[in-house]
């Protein structure tokens, strides 16, 4: 299915100049910004292929221990995935509703599945580097856009919209990788 272009990016929305090598970008323009198929609590197992929702990625994220995981059988997997693909290496699942805007990044092949509406997928379609992306998605600036845009009627949302949307500086390939690895640097010095 075709989507609408994006809106242009405006002055008003740009809140400080980048780089003359970096863009200003909407995620939607650099990911493919979709979620999963719906999977109804019936089908919830209590073993079987991992079913995250918001609060089991905040876990992972936090290297905290999953309480009452939640499972769905092969059968149940497989019809799902047939329309909406799997989660690749790279791409990344955002927490879309209460606790908003946590990142995890696809590491690795081994099988799971989440719920729509709680997690937005980033489908790493242009290789941009998930672990910017995740670094500008825990920057205040981005925070408090996301929050100001996220309200919902009982709970904060952060909608496909809304990701799409989301405007973030994206500097060349070779700049984000340097980016990360600077500040990871920076990260364990500051832990030892």
């Amino acid at each position: 299915k075709k989507s609408k272009p994006l809106p242009e990016i405006t002055e008003d929305e740009i809140p400080f100049k980048v780089p003359s090598e970096w863009v200003w970008t909407r995620l939607g323009d650099v990911f493919e910004i979709t979620s999963s198929k719906r999977v109804m609590k019936s089908e919830w197992k209590t073993e079987g292929i991992p079913f995250y929702r918001a609060r089991e990625i905040v876990a992972i994220k936090n290297n905290k221990e999953i309480k009452d995981p939640l499972y769905i059988d092969d059968a149940t997997y497989e019809e799902k995935i047939k329309s909406s693909g799997i989660p690749k290496i790279n791409d990344l699942l955002i927490t879309a509703v209460g606790t908003i805007g946590e990142t995890f990044i696809v590491e690795n092949n081994n099988k799971f599945y989440f719920k729509d509406g709680n997690i937005i997928w980033l489908k790493n379609i242009f290789s941009v580097d998930s672990k910017y992306v995740t670094l500008i998605f825990e920057t205040p600036t981005l925070r408090k856009k996301i929050f100001k845009n996220s309200a919902g009627t009982t709970v904060n949302t952060y909608t496909i919209v809304n990701a799409k949307n989301t405007l973030i500086p994206l500097p060349p390939l070779a700049e984000q990788e340097r980016i990360v690895k600077m500040i990871n640097e920076v990260t364990n010095y500051l832990e030892d």
